[in-house]
């Protein structure tokens, strides 16, 4: 009876070993391969709330390097076009995730939410708003 009790005492143990393992698992390689889709770039629409948003948007360029380009989207011609209005400002062209799940890119820090293959969905916890990135799928019609 007591070998009985030590072995399931021993199992249980080791089920919550596993689950703490597998809870604690964390995810930012994970997200940094859907961001990427296994590949060397991947294009992303940013959705946020704004006025006009059926218009006009922005895309983001994420390279495995660690390089980011903005791209203003005019939704009405379907075309994307390198975006140039930081000339003023000091903005780092490179993103990050960290191992809490932030996305830093373009000075900005949002929170990961959740996220797929083709969305990933996030909050800026300093703006108090949610936003999310769509996988651009398609001709990304990028003018020069």
């Amino acid at each position: 009876k007591d070998f009985k009790t030590s072995r399931l005492m021993k199992n249980i143990l080791l089920l919550i070993v596993f689950i703490a393992l597998v809870a604690c698992k964390n995810p930012q390689s994970e997200i940094k391969k859907t961001i990427l889709y296994n590949d060397s770039i991947g294009y992303w629409d940013h959705e946020w709330p704004r006025d006009r948003a059926e218009f006009s948007g922005a895309t983001l360029k994420f390279e495995k390097n660690g390089k980011i380009s903005h791209y203003s989207f005019n939704k009405i011609k379907n075309n994307r076009t390198l975006f140039g209005g930081y000339e003023d400002l000091v903005v780092p062209n490179t993103w990050s995730i960290s191992e809490d799940s932030i996305l830093t890119y373009l000075n900005k820090k949002k929170k990961i939410i959740k996220y797929n293959s083709d969305t990933v969905w996030l909050y800026d916890k300093e703006m108090k708003y949610n936003s999310m990135l769509i996988k651009v799928k398609g001709n990304l019609n990028i003018e020069n």
